[in-house]
């Protein structure tokens, strides 16, 4: 590790030399570079609506032949052509924590970020290594731009990574933006003939810094149980595990649980599912803007406040209701389709407190912000 960190200062001093293109920007999103999140909507803005040249990096062949064979510009990360187009871009963006920050001498390096913080984040964890953030915190520069949703979960950023509030821009998630173009241009009612689809989505554990595979077993997900209940229902689940998790369904003999590819990206169906299951993952929160039922299955929700932590009191905060055991999970799918409480208002009011904007249009917002930036 510490040779990698010597490796990449050495690159970014020499980043400083290399003159840029204003008009090359180069997108990724984490550390593999995997064609999803806020980086892929403004990515795929770009290409779509302005002049610009937009590549993405990627580490991933299947990510690679994907954009190749949709015509748009793509490069291995590590590749010389990669390198040296990094090196010559006038902007760098980027959705997460990655060593992009490399090639970002003298050029505007903007983090999108990938989530409302919930839990947790950077400086303010509990389970963090301190030393490892003070060192990381000393190299890493600190990004032009980081794009925010509201004036609070501005402050939970500054407090996390301590980003200067001058960086910061109100724009919205692009990625949020299809919830609202999705509805401009497509008849719902298409899907009005196939079953009501529940998306489960469980967050990986992590312990003293360290993320842990902790797999699904039946004490968490009874399956049969829940096939059942499912049936009742006449509904579909869908499971994306974490790639470091794993669930095993193969053997059971199931019609309405499913699981998702790891490559699966939820922000292309999340619109498209009648319901939301998760724990501590903030995608609830984008969840929001569908307005449909969300329940919270914390199963573990003292011990992972307790080596986590989180910047609210979670059981007062989430709107929706809360199961903490195998049997409230399957008792209150019921809730999910107007069989329990009704949590529209506490859903309305929370996306109008966590997002400024509702429109679609975010992505509009991000680049139009990158081109004031670039072009003052």
């Amino acid at each position: 590790m510490a040779m990698r960190y010597v490796s990449s200062i050495v690159l970014y001093c020499i980043s400083f030399f290399f003159p840029r293109d204003n008009n090359l920007w180069v997108f990724t999103s984490d550390s593999k570079g995997s064609f999803y999140d806020n980086s892929k909507y403004v990515f795929e803005y770009v290409n779509h609506n302005t002049d610009r040249t937009a590549v993405w990096l990627t580490s991933e062949s299947r990510t690679y032949e994907e954009l190749q064979n949709n015509e748009m510009q793509v490069y291995y990360t590590n590749s010389l052509k990669g390198i040296f187009v990094s090196l010559r871009s006038g902007c760098i963006i980027t959705s997460h924590s990655n060593n992009i920050w490399r090639v970002s001498g003298n050029c505007l390096f903007v983090q999108l970020w990938h989530g409302i913080p919930l839990k947790k984040l950077g400086n303010d964890r509990r389970d963090e290594k301190k030393l490892f953030r003070r060192i990381s915190d000393a190299i890493v520069p600190e990004p032009d731009i980081f794009i925010s949703t509201s004036d609070e979960a501005n402050s939970l950023f500054q407090s996390a990574y301590g980003v200067d509030s001058s960086s910061i821009a109100i724009t919205g998630y692009p990625r949020n933006d299809q919830f609202y173009q999705r509805r401009e241009k497509s008849d719902q009612s298409s899907y009005s003939n196939r079953p009501r689809t529940i998306l489960y989505l469980p967050t990986l554990r992590s312990v003293g810094g360290e993320s842990e595979g902790i797999d699904l077993t039946e004490d968490q997900l009874p399956l049969q149980k829940i096939e059942s209940k499912l049936k009742d229902l006449e509904a579909e689940l869908l499971i994306k595990p974490h790639p470091k998790q794993s669930l095993d369904i193969q053997s059971s003999n199931l019609d309405r649980i499913k699981l998702l590819e790891r490559r699966t990206d939820i922000y292309s169906l999340l619109d498209n599912c009648d319901a939301l299951i998760t724990d501590y993952s903030s995608v609830f929160f984008d969840y929001l803007h569908t307005d449909n039922p969300i329940l919270f299955y914390p199963y573990d929700l003292e011990k992972y406040e307790n080596d986590r932590g989180f910047y609210y009191n979670y059981t007062e905060l989430v709107p929706g209701e809360i199961a903490t055991d195998s049997g409230e999970f399957v008792s209150e799918l019921n809730g999910l389709f107007g069989k329990g409480p009704d949590n529209r208002a506490k859903r309305e009011k929370l996306k109008n407190r966590m997002f400024r904007y509702t429109d679609g249009k975010s992505s509009k917002r991000v680049v139009a912000r990158i081109e004031q930036a670039i072009y003052k």
